[in-house]
């Protein structure tokens, strides 16, 4: 028999049909060889081609949802990888003086411009900054307001952004339970190489950013002790191990 998908499979969003990655990783092994390309023409939440990547194989897929696409997107790139808050803050506050360049923006926060494409993107999937063909990189109307408040609310408004994140709420659950730091990025790793699609190492490195994130929230939030974990279900309410269709 083969469960459900895991509730975790489903963090960045709900697909009325998605399988189980553990069944087409099943039925990929069984009907290809490494390096065949994988073709699923209705790829849907993208669980194919997360599977298709852990096993080495070339990818390929359609889909005509737009809300499907965009989350089957997610699975792949939505996990950040941009340690310093303080840079998101800047980074955003930058965009909210006008268009900025790659290369000064990286002399400004004092990263490579290879960086500030992991800090774009991270403001991104916090909803801080946005893309579009005309207007280029630009800040929200969220990201707007946080660059536009003063500098210690601006810190308190991104760390209720960080701490709302459902990635974020996923790793918070999982670092509650080990005791020691390395045990603590070790299981946030071990989560992110269950859902995604990224290497081992990739996950090691993106769990130091998450686990980053929610210690630089804690410290913001001294003084709302629930703001911190308020919003975050319990570890008995979501099971490790519950399956949800």
């Amino acid at each position: 028999t083969m469960e459900a998908p895991r509730r975790e499979e489903k963090i960045f969003g709900k697909h009325p049909t998605q399988k189980p990655l553990a069944l087409l990783e099943r039925i990929i092994a069984a009907s290809t060889d490494e390096n065949d390309l994988v073709l699923d023409p209705f790829c849907g939440s993208g669980t194919t081609g997360i599977a298709a990547a852990r096993m080495g194989r070339p990818f390929t897929g359609l889909e005509t949802e737009e809300s499907f696409l965009n989350m089957a997107t997610l699975r792949f790139v939505g996990v950040p990888q941009a340690d310093s808050p303080e840079r998101i803050l800047a980074l955003v506050a930058s965009h909210q003086r006008g268009p900025a360049d790659p290369d000064a923006l990286a002399e400004a926060l004092g990263v490579t411009t290879r960086q500030v494409h992991y800090y774009r993107q991270a403001a991104a999937l916090l909803g801080l900054l946005a893309y579009g063909r005309a207007a280029g990189w630009h800040a929200t109307a969220t990201g707007r307001t946080i660059a536009e408040t003063d500098a210690a609310q601006g810190r308190r408004a991104l760390a209720r952004v960080m701490l709302a994140h459902p990635l974020v709420q996923l790793a918070a659950r999982r670092a509650r339970r080990p005791a020691s730091a390395r045990d603590r990025r070790a299981a946030v790793a071990q989560m992110l190489a269950r859902i995604t699609p990224l290497g081992n190492r990739t996950c090691d490195r993106r769990a130091q950013t998450l686990l980053a994130w929610m210690e630089w929230s804690e410290q913001q939030c001294q003084n709302e002790p629930r703001l911190l974990f308020g919003e975050v279900p319990p570890a008995s309410e979501e099971p490790h191990d519950t399956a949800v269709a």
